[in-house]
């Protein structure tokens, strides 16, 4: 039992010695790789680059390091406001008079043309009524009028048919007078054609006849005549009708005239307001600017005032800085780039905080985004 357990000894001691050589390979590795990093590292350069991407700006001057200088700027706004919002105020009061100002002409002008519509309406209708009793009028005559004209050429034609018929059957020499057409005329004919009349004829019958005859045409001729006054009437009437819409309507332009002088007194009087608010409202923002103007002036020195350091464009045309790790002035650490641009006459500023790393790359991108009107930084 004892020499069996010998070999199991010498195994174990083998397996620790191997163990140990491993670990010594694995500690030997890592100071290695630790030691080219090391190397990689100490040897590596430290630079820094501005990326601009500014779009429809133009870049004016070269980028800066700056050192902040907040407290400038907002001293210059606490200055700025001391100044403006009192012509703030003012302008704010001289805008809402001329809000005002502009709601009562916009009021007035809206009731003249209201006005001003109705009298167009009314003059167009004093025509319009005298067209309605024209037609009217047209209708009186053309329909009634004319049916009447038509009953009486009809009463008169079956009058002389019948005298016609009595005389041809009779056997009598009688002759419609065309020129004389009237009844009166021809019963006087058919009378004295009796007088030639055969003695078989009922003389007195036939006389009777005629006297029948006349009777019956004058009666339609009175009743005729009475519708006629009736038409003619009625057409008095229908000619008169329009006189008193008329001068209702006279009356009311009459009556709306006086109201629009008035209101364009109103009219003139608010226009000369307005026109005076107008240009207060342009004074006044004239003279918001120009306060304005010093205070730019005053911001527009500061970055100047304020620079650690210009970042000028190499050959290439590249805003790179190199060799960092070897600058006194630009040690790793925390720094505040300033970019200035235009658009129009509008000038933009890009304040953007970095973080320059030892022997490492970094790269500062300055957008759109980033610019700001000064105008803005004060206000």
């Amino acid at each position: 039992m004892e020499q069996a357990k010998v070999p199991e000894a010498v195994s174990g001691e083998g397996k620790k010695r191997g163990l140990l050589l491993w670990l010594g390979i694995a500690v030997a590795l890592m100071l290695l790789v630790g030691l080219g990093f090391y190397i990689y590292h100490i040897t590596r350069e430290t630079t820094a680059e501005v990326v601009l991407s500014i779009d429809d700006l133009t870049l004016t001057g070269i980028p800066l390091i700056v050192y902040h200088f907040d407290g400038q700027v907002s001293q210059i706004k606490r200055d700025y406001a001391e100044r403006r919002d009192p012509m703030e105020i003012r302008l704010q009061g001289i805008e809402a008079d001329l809000a005002a100002a502009k709601a009562d002409l916009a009021g007035r002008e809206e009731k003249k043309r209201i006005l001003t519509a109705e009298v167009q309406k009314l003059r167009n209708s004093i025509p319009a009524y005298i067209a309605e009793g024209e037609k009217k009028l047209e209708l009186l005559w053309g329909e009634e009028s004319g049916n009447l004209d038509k009953a009486y050429a009809d009463q008169k034609e079956t009058l002389h048919k019948e005298i016609e018929k009595r005389a041809a059957d009779l056997g009598l020499k009688y002759e419609r007078n065309k020129e004389l057409d009237a009844l009166e005329v021809a019963v006087n004919a058919f009378r004295l054609s009796l007088y030639g009349a055969a003695k078989t004829v009922n003389v007195d019958e036939q006389r009777i006849f005629s006297e029948d005859i006349l009777k019956r045409w004058r009666d339609f001729d009175k009743d005729w005549s009475r519708k006629q006054l009736e038409i003619k009437e009625k057409a008095m009437t229908i000619k008169q009708s329009p006189g008193p819409r008329i001068e209702d309507a006279e009356k009311r332009i009459e009556t709306f005239k006086v109201d629009l002088n008035a209101l364009n007194v109103d009219l003139a009087s608010l226009q000369e307001e307005v026109n005076r608010r107008q240009q207060d409202e342009v004074e006044e923002q004239q003279m918001l600017r120009d306060v304005e103007k010093p205070f730019l002036s005053d911001l527009m020195r500061i970055p100047a005032n304020n620079i650690l350091r210009e970042w000028n464009a190499d050959l290439e045309g590249k805003y790179l800085l190199r060799n960092l790790e070897k600058s006194t002035d630009m040690p790793p650490g925390e720094y505040l780039i300033f970019v200035q641009a235009r658009k129009d006459d509008d000038i933009y500023w890009a304040i953007k905080p970095f973080v320059i790393s030892q022997y490492l790359k970094t790269d500062i991108v300055i957008s759109r985004q980033d610019f700001v009107p000064i105008r803005k930084l004060i206000q």
